[in-house]
């Protein structure tokens, strides 16, 4: 358990020390003492009052846990295909959700730990035994999960103006352990987690788009397809901060032999010079080249060489950062939506031929 000491103990120590010097020392001797140790008993009442300010701000003790940042990803309970553990997030609270998530990103974890009741979460700390650093977990307090999310900060305040996102944890294999991969040595804003795997609930959505995973048809729970959930209520949040992140979601297909290593878009097919999601390519395939693997391909290259396909085109988070209104049923187009879906091989997200390490270097490129 991991809290700040109370003032009142600091107090008592200071007042059983200052009671020894009456005992002990005569008058002319405790105020020499006392002179000369005036800067060093300041401190120590700073120290109490600002230590009892933290503790009683944050109202309660706040858990760290010491974890291997991948493993412990790796292990949290996505639920169970058709369980129908998930809950979209009701009308009434987006607002509120919406707040909670922009006090997470603005680092202001005092109001989030006040706010995240309300939705039954919790505040606490991870430090990642590989690395040692710290992170800032929001997540919720009880299992089994409802579909809340969880999200991940690090500890020490990030440059990087990029923020990822893993909608389909477990069904696109190892996207979750990738994300905590590139969060652990990339330091970016923030990294977002659906809590359920996509196909946790029988209903489908009513939102537009076709697959035939899941037997078939999106579902409430697949957090890329369906807008009244927690997933994207905080990817509104994240979308409303100036100056804007960019959002970087990563999907993992079934690879067939000759096919391209991955394929990039902002969301949309149109040819678009000087994207995010093409200059992601270049930098990629850098890293593919090297491994000897086929190159990605990006929907938004302007010279059309080669087949492109799963270009998130249905994708509501896509469609929300281009600007529709209704995102889950109508595209929009910008020219800067600040959105990069990716799609990849196994080889890409899992080991280390090239694993996660290929796409972390390409991101640096782009977010030194």
């Amino acid at each position: 358990m991991w809290q700040p000491n109370n003032r009142a103990s600091t107090n008592d120590a200071l007042y059983a020390l200052h009671s020894d010097f009456v005992q002990v020392l005569g008058a002319k001797e405790r105020v020499q003492i006392l002179r000369r140790n005036m800067g060093l008993v300041v401190i120590g009442l700073l120290v109490a009052f600002l230590v009892g300010t933290h503790h009683r701000a944050f109202g309660e003790p706040l858990i760290e846990r010491r974890v291997d940042l991948v493993s412990w990803i790796e292990s949290q309970d996505y639920g169970q295909a058709f369980g129908d553990q998930f809950q979209p997030i009701a009308k009434q609270d987006k607002a509120a959700f919406r707040r909670l998530i922009r006090a997470f990103m603005l680092r202001d974890f005092q109001k989030v730990q006040k706010q995240a009741r309300r939705f039954e979460m919790r505040l606490s700390r991870l430090v990642d035994t590989a690395t040692h650093k710290a992170f800032w977990l929001l997540q919720e307090a009880q299992t089994p999960s409802r579909g809340k999310g969880i999200y991940l900060t690090p500890a020490k305040a990030p440059r990087r103006m990029l923020v990822l996102q893993v909608p389909h944890p477990i069904v696109d294999h190892a996207t979750h352990t990738q994300g905590a991969y590139l969060l652990r040595h990339l330091s970016p804003r923030l990294l977002m987690v659906a809590s359920l795997q996509r196909c946790n609930h029988r209903q489908l959505t009513p939102c537009s788009g076709k697959t035939r995973v899941c037997k078939g048809g999106y579902r409430i729970s697949d957090a890329a397809h369906f807008t009244e959930s927690y997933f994207h209520t905080a990817h509104q949040a994240v979308a409303s901060l100036r100056p804007r992140f960019v959002v970087l979601q990563l999907h993992g297909f079934t690879y067939r032999p000759h096919q391209p290593s991955a394929y990039l878009s902002d969301s949309t097919k149109r040819p678009l010079a000087g994207s995010l999601s093409n200059r992601l390519t270049v930098a990629l395939n850098r890293e593919l080249r090297e491994a000897g693997l086929f190159l990605a391909r990006s929907c938004n290259r302007t010279k059309k060489k080669g087949r492109v396909r799963l270009c998130a085109t249905t994708n509501v988070q896509g469609r929300h950062s281009h600007g529709s209104s209704t995102p889950c049923s109508a595209n929009a187009y910008s020219e800067n939506s600040f959105f990069v879906h990716i799609e990849q091989r196994r080889r890409l997200r899992k080991g280390d031929r090239p694993g996660p390490a290929a796409l972390l270097r390409a991101l640096r490129t782009l977010f030194p």
